[in-house]
């Protein structure tokens, strides 16, 4: 009798059954037991003494082990069973767990606190093959200097970790299965995928002091794993369902900061999405395998959701459309080096009016960036209005995405293997997207994996057998990227590398792969920059207006002068080029009323917004980079569009400062970037009016320079460049008739002697180290309207040079290198614009940038691991028989006494003939090591590292933190239609080699090393589609009130039996000998990744 294949899909994706429910309920929780089975149990028991109030230490046993660690000084040494039984009786237990998943390392302050992560409480999935599969319930974290008051900085991360969203795998018999690989991937590599290896910054502390990673850390995923046990008479198999998000792109949009207030939206400048998962679906049957993936992300442009609450979340573009398109490009070439061919599924409303206009923007983008995408020429992309859909023709409307898709579910196919053969590869994957990833694209990738169940089981022989089939894997519902968790993401994700001045420079230099390294190499190779970058020029204009609450270039009076005679024209401009970078900063651009302070438009900022790409255009292009608004405050960056590749790293924040910081009537907006590899910091403020409030304004002025905070935890102190641009309000401490007599006396230097801000800033209240240029030109408020004359109100106020821009450019080393430059000032002056009661300010600035070198930078890095000396700060002394620390106290400290020349010991031990001495940095164990012997009471002791292959150990580190995907399938197998023939299983790529050894790149994409030390990867080819179609909309007309269409609701419909037989061939897979694809974008502003694999 033939099994009902719809009862089986509705189980696999969406039943949890009673009985499911309480299996899953069971804690795994066997005690502690030194020589019990091999059973997963709390296997790992935690101690701890306490010997001084300076000094704290935890030990760390593993059940069937002899060895244990020690945790002490932030150091972790492996010490042997008679080591351990000679220090035990001073420990204390603590708790008992069943793994550990590292030492998160965290910035508190100037402090580098460490925690160890033990995992205490697990819930059992069941078992793919021999391996075990837990979701993490309950963790602890120790503190390594135990202060009760660390918990507090951890406590967010502690309740992610425990939320059920990560998972590990363990095995008592053998070789794990490695859930971070899907089975297609296990075929060709058994190195864990780095994109969903969350704890990987946990293992660095270990991999530097060479403890085994393997023996005593677990591996943790993030996402969803779901398995069912399958019956088929005396047959029984497992049904599984695994989504893996990435943690390419994760986090908040301002990093550590109270004042987040977006989703994590879009694509960043490596072309990675937020929310990108890869979802698995596969049966296993004694030794077959049938596996299908599917992929989900954002859009991969430069976006972000505003608002707290359901339904009022707006799309907002955080970058403009042109300066979306490298990244862009990357994501999708990426995308198919990585899972082969692509069918984009975009589910977004497409209706531009009505409530979610801006959804319907946004698909209208995506479509438009595929279209000019070189890589995505290929690339069919599906429009399907689901909620417009579902409305117009309920759930048989999904059929109708079927019939679109259908041609790429049955010619991508599918993974199969039997034993040791693979007998067909999955050539590709369909990409779904909504706006959040969730409801709309959960439905949809459920009703595409009830079409490839069919054929699954007729791989399996299961669809002819009478079976019965227990409760099987939900729809994945991702919980893990909501606004409350994101912090914590990004705390475990980076550690030591958030909220460092440090790490943030090294980011603007060096390569991801290599931020999480030791702060002594990332201290040496920020400071020697100036070796391996060339020095470029760049022209920035800085403009700041007040507008006094209106649009001006709309008004009739405005008819006969035009933002130009500002921005382009301004007399003194003549021999001035076009300039790369515009920040055109106004104030007060809408009226600071009540209704606007606590609710402010942005129409305004929209319409400034295409005046000025209008206004910049006339003579040469440019492109809006992007814009932020603060009630009344607002700052625009634009840049030429041949600039777009080279720039990265946007970002915006605000600051109120009015009535004490709760209003935004007053404060600051920043726009951050890095240009090459320069980081510049634009920012636009309004200060606190007034003749007599200095103190207001100075405090508005410290009290932005404070608070501004960019991802990562990045703020002023870190950048290259800062310009200030805006309405200070600083007056003129003179009488408002003899301000009038000197301005018309031309008289301005002697004026500029009662200016405010001048006074300020001279006794270092405000602005210290700022440049400004020669005022030359007359106070800038405050006028009558459409008039040359200043107030004649009945207040009468003086006027004053309010309007000013200043910058500084941050010395980054203890000495200014020679010609050190902060940039020339071109131009400051003002301009005849009289719609508002301020004029205009403009200055035009050449400033000099650095661009990185990536050779010379190579040879600098290799140079500075091997001076930084070994990761653990260990030194190795060979003593002579009879010689003992412990019995000798003289020889004890008259050690100590000479290896205090080389820097703090912070531990000293011996293992029969031999001392290990522990330094507090590497760089003191390296003097000490390459001074070769130390002499001790007349006797001379050779002294060696404890790991002669330290330098291989920095190399591990950033293998860990590279990128390492191999690509899903063989594009040139592919190529040649249908599935790939019966063949045993390629062997595992072996590791590549170390940088420092040259090998040549291959051509089945493993990754490979140049002969520089640059990691390299030869894309494989890419066939050309069999349909020409480029973009398959769903409807040609939409009904604007899709709106108020449910969101879905349970499981989708059956698919119909009759027109999904899976008796009929699948069509060959697409595009029989196409030409390759272009390689992934290079980042031009960022050279090859310096030690990692290929990006």
């Amino acid at each position: 009798m033939m099994m009902d294949p719809t009862n089986f899909y509705r189980n696999f994706y969406v039943s949890t059954g009673s009985r499911w429910r309480r299996r899953r309920r069971g804690q795994v929780d066997r005690p502690w037991a030194p020589g019990s089975g091999m059973a997963m149990g709390k296997s790992f028991r935690v101690l701890e003494k306490e010997i001084s109030s300076a000094q704290y230490s935890l030990l760390i046993e593993q059940r069937n082990r002899d060895s244990c660690l020690l945790i002490e000084s932030d150091a972790i040494i492996s010490l042997s069973s008679a080591e351990k039984e000679a220090i035990k009786r001073g420990y204390s237990k603590v708790l008992d767990a069943y793994g550990s998943l590292g030492i998160l390392q965290v910035n508190v302050g100037i402090d580098l606190v460490s925690y160890l992560v033990m995992i205490t409480g697990c819930i059992s999935l069941g078992k793919i093959a021999e391996t075990e599969i837990f979701r993490i319930t309950q963790t602890s974290f120790l503190s390594t200097r135990k202060q009760h008051q660390d918990d507090e900085h951890v406590s967010e991360v502690k309740k992610l970790l425990n939320s059920g969203t990560f998972y590990f795998s363990w095995s008592g018999t053998g070789e794990e299965v490695d859930i971070t690989l899907c089975a297609q991937r296990r075929t060709k590599t058994n190195v864990t995928d780095n994109r969903f290896f969350w704890n990987k910054t946990l293992h660095l502390p270990f991999i530097r002091y060479g403890i085994p990673t393997n023996t005593w850390l677990q591996k943790v995923m993030a996402g969803s794993v779901e398995i069912r046990t399958v019956y088929v008479g005396a047959r029984q198999g497992k049904a599984v369902i695994i989504s893996r998000l990435s943690c390419e792109r994760t986090g908040t949009r301002y990093g550590i900061s109270s004042r987040a207030r977006f989703h994590v939206r879009g694509v960043n400048d490596e072309g990675h999405v937020a929310n990108f998962v890869e979802t698995e679906q596969a049966i296993f049957m004694e030794d077959c395998v049938a596996s299908y993936i599917q992929t989900r992300g954002s859009v991969p442009l430069f976006w972000e959701q505003t608002g707290v609450q359901v339904g009022q979340h707006k799309v907002r573009m955080s970058r403009g459309f042109e300066c979306s398109t490298p990244a862009f490009d990357r994501h999708i070439a990426t995308l198919k080096q990585r899972y082969g061919h692509q069918t984009m599924v975009n589910l977004l409303g497409t209706s531009q009016v009505g409530a979610k206009e801006s959804e319907g923007m946004l698909s209208h983008l995506y479509v438009d960036a595929l279209q000019k995408c070189p890589a995505g020429q290929d690339i069919t992309h599906i429009v399907f209005d689901y909620h417009q859909e579902l409305k117009l023709a309920g759930p048989k409307s999904l059929q109708k995405l079927k019939e679109k898709a259908d041609p790429f579910l049955k010619g991508y196919g599918i993974f199969y293997s039997k034993g040791n053969q693979v007998l067909s590869e999955q050539c590709g994957t369909i990409r779904t997207n909504c706006l959040d990833c969730l409801d709309r694209t959960n439905c949809v990738q459920t009703f595409f994996g009830l079409q490839v169940m069919m054929k699954q089981l007729e791989m399996l022989d299961l669809l002819e057998k009478q079976q019965s089939v227990a409760s099987a894997a939900r729809t994945i519902q991702n919980n893990l990227l909501d606004t409350s968790k994101q912090e914590a993401i990004d705390v475990l994700l980076l550690g030591k590398a958030l909220n460092s001045n440090l790490a943030d420079r090294a980011r603007t230099l060096l390569e991801p792969s290599v931020i999480h390294l030791t702060n002594n190499i990332l201290s040496e190779l920020t400071e020697r920059y100036l070796d391996y970058v060339e020095t470029k020029e760049l022209l920035i204009g800085v403009g700041t207006y007040n507008v006094n609450g209106g649009k001006h270039f709309r008004s009739v009076v405005y008819k006969d002068v035009s933002l130009t005679d500002w921005l382009l024209d301004n007399p003194g401009l003549e021999d001035v080029g076009p300039k790369d970078i515009y920040a055109i900063g106004f104030e007060e651009i809408v009226d600071l009323n009540a209704s606007n302070i606590m609710a402010v438009s942005s129409e305004n900022a929209r319409s400034w917004a295409d005046e000025l790409t209008k206004v910049l255009s006339r003579d040469t292009p440019y492109v809006m980079v992007t814009y932020v608004q603060l009630v009344g405050v607002c700052l625009f960056l634009f840049i030429r569009p041949e600039l777009a590749p080279v720039l990265r790293d946007v970002a915006v924040d605000s600051v109120k400062t009015g009535f004490g910081g709760a209003t935004g009537n007053k404060g600051g907006v920043a726009i951050r970037c890095t240009v090459y590899n320069t980081s510049l910091t634009f920012l636009c403020a309004h200060f606190a009016a007034g003749q007599s409030q200095v103190n207001e304004r100075n405090s508005d002025y410290n009290e932005i320079t404070k608070k501004i905070m960019f991802p990562l935890g990045s703020n002023l102190k870190s950048q290259d460049y800062i310009i200030w641009c805006g309405d200070f309000n600083y007056r003129i401490d003179l009488d408002k008739e003899e301000v009038k007599e000197l301005v018309r006396n031309n008289e301005l230097q002697k004026l500029f002697e009662s200016d405010q801000l001048k006074i300020q800033k001279d006794s270092g209240s405000v602005f210290q180290n700022f440049n400004e240029g020669d005022i030359n030109f007359a106070p800038t408020y405050k006028y009558d309207l459409f008039s040359d004359d200043y107030d004649t109100s009945e207040k009468c106020r003086a006027p004053a040079w309010t309007d000013r821009v200043l910058w500084h450019r941050q010395l980054h080393t203890e000495d200014a290198p020679d010609e050190w430059s902060e940039g020339d000032l071109l131009f400051y002056g003002r301009c005849e614009l009289k719609q508002s009661d301020h004029r205009p300010v403009l200055a035009v600035l050449k400033i000099p940038v650095h661009k990185v070198l990536e050779g010379k930078r190579d040879e600098h890095f290799k140079q500075v691991i091997k001076s930084s000396g070994p990761g653990d700060a260990t030194a190795l002394i060979k003593v002579p028989t009879g010689k003992s620390l412990y019995t000798d106290a003289l020889f004890k400290n008259s050690l100590l006494d000479n290896l205090s020349q080389y820097g703090d010991v912070v531990i000293l031990r011996q293992v029969e003939n031999e001392i290990k001495v522990v330094f507090r940095d590497s760089y003191s164990a390296l003097l000490a090591i390459e001074a070769g012997v130390t002499v001790v009471n007349g006797e001379r002791l050779e002294v060696t590292a404890t790991n002669q292959h330290w330098i291989e150990l920095v190399w591990d580190e950033i293998s860990l933190i590279s990128n390492n995907t191999i690509p899903l399938c063989n594009y040139r197998e592919v190529a040649k239609g249908g599935p790939a023939p019966s063949r045993p299983p390629p062997p595992s790529p072996a590791r590549p080699p170390r940088p420092i050894q040259p090998v040549q790149p291959q051509s089945n994409g493993t990754p490979t090393r140049s002969a520089n030390g640059t990691p390299t990867r030869t894309a494989p080819p890419i066939p050309s589609p069999a349909h020409n179609l480029k973009s398959v909309s769903s409807m040609s007309s939409v009904d604007d009130d899709y709106v108020s269409a449910p969101a879905p609701q349970g499981p989708p419909p059956p698919p119909p039996g009759s027109s999904s037989s899976p008796s009929s061939p699948p069509p060959p897979a697409p595009g029989p000998g196409g030409a390759a694809p272009p390689p992934i974008p290079p980042r031009t502003n960022i050279p090859p990744p310096l030690p990692s694999r290929p990006r």
